[in-house]
C-alpha cells in the first residue's frame, strides 16, 4: 500500500513539475509599435511584471514598426500593443493577443460628438477591423467600450483590461513639497483648439504652467501641483494610461468628464468637472493647499492598495484564459 501511495505521489509531482516546466519554458513576448511606446511607456513595465510574475515566464521585449519583422519561436504566446501596426502573416503555432488602448466605438454618454472626434474613432475602428483576424484573443482598456467589442468581434475573446496601469512601477523620488514643485499645473500633451483655451486662461489668471513636451512625464507630474486632463476632443471617454499614472504617482488630478472613471476609481480621489468649470476648479485647489494635500493622499491610498489588488485579478484571470 506504502509503495503504491509512494508511486502516486511521485506521478503527481511529475505532472505538476512538467506542468511548471512547460510553463516556464513556453516563450513569452511583449511587441510595442515604434510610435505606440511613447503613449503607452507608463504601462509597459507594469504588463510585463505581471505577466512574469503570474506566469513565471521571462517577457521578451520588442520595439518594432511591423509584426513581420520579428521570428517568433515556436508555441510563443505574443502580446502586441500599437495600433499602427499593418496586418501580418500569423504563425498558426503561435498564440497572439492584441491590447487595444485606442477608443474605436461611440460611448460617449453626450448626444453629439465633435465630427472632428467621429471622424477619429471612424478612422481607428476601421484601421482595428482590417487586422483583427491576426489575433486570437482582443484585450481592451476600457469596458464600455469592451461590451461593444465583445458583440461585434464573437466569437473571439475579447477580455477586459480596465485595471491594465502602471501600479508596479516605483516612485523613488519622494515628492516635493507644494510650495517647492516647479509648476503649478501639468500640461504634458499634445495641443488642440479647446486645451489651448483652457491653458490660456489659467495663464492669464499667473498659473505656471508646464512645458508640453517631455521625455520624462513621471518627473514633470511629481514637480506640478495640480495635473490636468482635458479632452483633446469634444468626447468624453477616458485617457486611462495618463488618469491612472497620475493618480497611482499621488498625485492631484483635476479631469474633464470621463465616462466610467468613476466605477473605476472612487470620486474623492480625484476632481471631475465639466470644460466651463475646469478654470474655475484648478484655481480653486490652488488657492486651497490643503484640498491638494487631501486628495493626493487619498488617491495614494486607494491606488497602493485595492486598485493594485484589483490589478493583480484581473491580469490572472486574463492569463489563466490564454490556452
Amino acid at each position: 500500500m506504502r509503495s503504491v501511495i509512494s508511486g502516486m505521489l511521485f506521478t503527481c509531482a511529475g505532472v505538476v513539475l512538467s506542468g511548471i516546466r512547460a510553463m516556464v519554458s513556453t516563450p513569452v513576448f511583449l511587441v510595442i509599435h515604434k510610435v505606440s511606446h511613447g503613449y503607452v511607456a507608463s504601462v509597459i513595465n507594469y504588463i510585463r511584471a505581471v505577466i512574469q510574475d503570474v506566469t513565471g515566464v521571462k517577457v521578451v521585449e520588442r520595439v518594432a514598426e511591423r509584426i513581420d519583422e520579428i521570428a517568433f519561436p515556436r508555441s510563443a504566446t505574443v502580446f502586441v500593443i500599437g495600433d499602427p501596426f499593418p496586418p501580418f502573416a500569423k504563425r498558426k503555432d503561435c498564440y497572439y493577443v492584441f491590447l487595444n488602448f485606442s477608443l474605436l466605438y461611440n460611448v460617449t454618454q453626450w448626444g453629439s460628438l465633435n465630427w472632428k472626434a467621429r471622424i477619429w474613432i471612424h478612422k481607428k475602428h476601421r484601421r482595428f477591423i482590417k487586422k483583427v483576424c491576426c489575433y486570437d484573443m482582443v484585450l481592451d482598456f476600457y469596458k464600455p467600450q469592451s461590451v461593444l467589442m465583445n458583440h461585434e468581434l464573437k466569437p473571439m475573446g475579447v477580455k477586459v483590461m480596465a485595471f491594465l496601469t502602471n501600479t508596479r512601477e516605483a516612485n523613488p523620488v519622494t515628492r516635493p513639497s507644494l510650495d517647492d514643485r516647479r509648476w503649478d499645473v501639468c500640461v504634458v500633451g499634445n495641443l488642440s483648439r479647446r486645451r489651448r483655451r483652457i491653458y490660456q486662461s489659467l495663464e492669464g489668471l499667473g498659473c505656471n504652467l508646464s512645458p508640453l513636451e517631455t521625455d520624462d512625464l513621471a518627473s514633470v507630474m511629481r514637480q506640478s501641483k495640480v495635473i490636468l486632463n482635458v479632452h483633446f476632443h469634444r468626447c468624453n471617454t477616458m485617457e486611462a494610461p495618463r488618469i491612472i499614472q497620475a493618480l497611482n504617482m499621488g498625485c492631484c488630478l483635476v479631469t474633464e468628464t470621463c465616462y466610467g472613471l468613476d466605477q473605476l476609481v472612487p470620486g474623492d480621489c480625484y476632481r471631475s468637472v465639466e470644460y466651463a468649470d475646469i478654470v474655475q476648479e484648478v484655481v480653486g485647489l490652488l488657492e486651497s493647499p490643503p484640498r491638494i494635500v487631501e486628495i493626493e493622499r487619498l488617491a495614494k491610498r486607494y491606488m497602493e492598495g485595492e486598485y493594485r489588488e484589483k490589478c493583480l485579478a484581473s491580469w490572472k484571470e486574463v492569463l489563466d484564459a490564454i490556452p
